[in-house]
């Protein structure tokens, strides 16, 4: 069981509306092609310096997670617990059980 006193999320800004066509070129300098969109999963990762809790959007622990806790815990700085938000990208699957 995790025991934390306190948490907030940090969200990341998301857009609302698409850019019309007609404005591309006030937001566009020319100094990029493109990105690619890669699919995958929202992850959250609690870790207290030994244990690694991953977890989906919903809150959910994460079934097919295929990073090892040492790789994980290499992360992790100072006392604590420490939670990393982000994208875990399973490319070429169905959802983060697939």
């Amino acid at each position: 069981m995790i025991d934390y006193q306190s948490f907030q999320y940090i969200y990341p800004p998301r857009p609302k509306n698409a850019v019309p066509n007609s404005d591309l070129k006030m937001w566009d300098n020319g100094s990029m092609i493109g990105q690619p969109k890669i699919n995958g999963s929202n992850c959250t990762i609690y870790m207290n310096g030994k244990d690694v809790y991953t977890f989906n959007r919903h809150g959910q622990r994460m079934s097919n997670f295929d990073i090892k806790s040492e790789e994980i815990l290499s992360l992790y700085k100072g006392k604590g617990w420490m939670v990393l938000n982000g994208e875990y990208t399973n490319k070429a699957r169905v959802d983060h059980n697939n």
